[in-house]
């Protein structure tokens, strides 16, 4: 795999609230087509690598009367695929036929998380996890020959175990 991500977040210090605009691009395989040998001769297995665009819109308010510490959100998540999907998924077939695939999914969840935002300093630091679901409520099988995106399913989780940002 091979990405780029980041967030662009504001701060509404008199609210106790935050907008933050997290973006992701990644890329998921290598591309390189594979080769199976079969009694009806050799075939040739597309691994079209699979990207990955998606931006997400997260609405944060924090529990208590200061940006910091515990807070609850919302999010809407809106991400572009764009690669091949298997179209035969029968354990028994040796070779799997695909397709190009390219879909838009949009996505809504809740999350709850953590942060540290010091009074006198522009560094602050969290944690948090967010749970959702895409609308369209289907499970595609990707092709990707690295392994880590075969199944993408219509569940989001997302967990930030360790934030670091600095404000402006």
């Amino acid at each position: 795999m091979k990405g780029l991500s980041g967030t662009f977040s504001y701060f509404n210090h008199n609210n106790n609230t935050e907008i933050a605009i997290p973006w992701l691009i990644a890329k998921y395989g290598s591309g390189k087509d594979e080769y199976i040998n079969t009694k009806a001769g050799r075939i040739k297995e597309d691994n079209t690598p699979l990207l990955n665009r998606s931006f997400d819109i997260h609405y944060r308010k924090f529990i208590f009367d200061k940006l910091n510490g515990l807070y609850l959100s919302g999010f809407a998540r809106f991400s572009q695929f764009d690669g091949a999907r298997y179209i035969n998924d029968s354990p028994n077939t040796l070779y799997k036929k695909t397709e190009p695939f390219s879909k838009l999914r949009t996505g809504f969840g809740v999350g709850i998380g953590y942060r540290v935002f010091p009074e006198n300093g522009r560094t602050y630091w969290g944690s948090g996890v967010i749970v959702g679901r895409y609308i369209d409520n289907k499970s595609y099988s990707l092709v990707n020959n690295d392994g880590s995106f075969e199944n993408d399913s219509p569940i989001i989780i997302d967990a930030e175990l360790l934030k670091f940002g600095f404000s402006f």
